[in-house]
């Protein structure tokens, strides 16, 4: 048995990540999902990885308004967040700004899970 915890108000990235990081353990472990925390609803559990892909953040599969309305606010931000960016203290103590080329490869594949 694996425990994962994620706290309220993470942004989306954290959220989405929350779930394929599960997913995946499940995968590796020949293991089932399971959610008694409000995390995730209940109702569509347990789930294997494969079955819990088939329906996370995806709108269309939404139990309710509420569900799909969160999902799409997730989604929404990632390209955001993934695009900031990042401050960082360099040697000499001052800080810098950097813009991870790579970012955007990493939207075009996230965005690929929901097309």
């Amino acid at each position: 048995m694996w425990y994962f915890r994620r706290s309220a108000g993470q942004p989306g990235i954290i959220n989405i990540g929350y779930g394929i990081i599960g997913a995946s353990v499940a995968e590796l472990t020949s293991g089932i999902l399971s959610s008694t925390d409000g995390a995730w609803d209940y109702r569509q559990f347990p789930a294997e990885s494969k079955e819990f892909l088939e329906f996370y953040f995806r709108l269309d599969k939404a139990i309710n308004d509420d569900n799909a309305e969160w999902a799409r606010h997730c989604i929404s931000g990632i390209e955001e967040e993934l695009l900031r960016p990042t401050t960082y203290k360099n040697n000499g103590g001052e800080s810098a700004n950097t813009k991870d080329s790579n970012n955007n490869k990493l939207w075009s594949k996230l965005k690929s899970l929901w097309s």
